[in-house]
């Protein structure tokens, strides 16, 4: 899985070309959520940081992110707990690195603050407390 990634990355296999040939249809993934929250959440998040690490460059990061954001406005609150994992993913996986595209994510995760669904909601406030750990910044005044 997200190994077989890291290794491809150590060998100059992943390149631009592949990484936005492979990102669309690895976050389309997420939302298989509804019919096995288990396995996006065992396999295709863990593969989603991967991806990002391999990628290497906030260049490639930017699309990737943005496509897991628009995941987190989806009818299902499966697919938008799945999609609040893969943010959280990439910013431990990342780590400060992945800090330049929080301005990006938090109007979303503002909006999630008040999702209707508790697990949601719950899992947008470890998203959030992770990158305030991260980046050192009480991000409440932004939010």
């Amino acid at each position: 899985r997200g190994n077989a990634i890291q290794s491809a990355a150590n060998s100059k296999f992943v390149s631009k070309a592949r990484v936005e040939l492979i990102r669309p249809s690895l976050v389309k993934q997420i939302t298989l959520s509804e019919l096995d929250a288990d396995y996006v959440h065992t396999c295709v998040v863990p593969c989603i940081g991967q991806l990002a690490a391999a990628a290497g460059s906030d260049v490639l990061w930017k699309p990737l992110n943005n496509h897991i954001l628009m995941n987190t406005r989806d009818p299902s609150a499966a697919v938008r707990l799945s999609s609040l994992k893969a943010l959280k993913e990439l910013f431990e996986v990342i780590g400060e690195e992945y800090l330049v595209l929080l301005p990006e994510c938090l109007p979303f995760l503002s909006e999630l603050l008040e999702d209707n669904n508790p697990d949601v909601e719950a899992q947008c406030r470890r998203t959030l407390k992770f990158a305030e750990d991260l980046s050192g910044e009480d991000l409440d005044t932004f939010l």
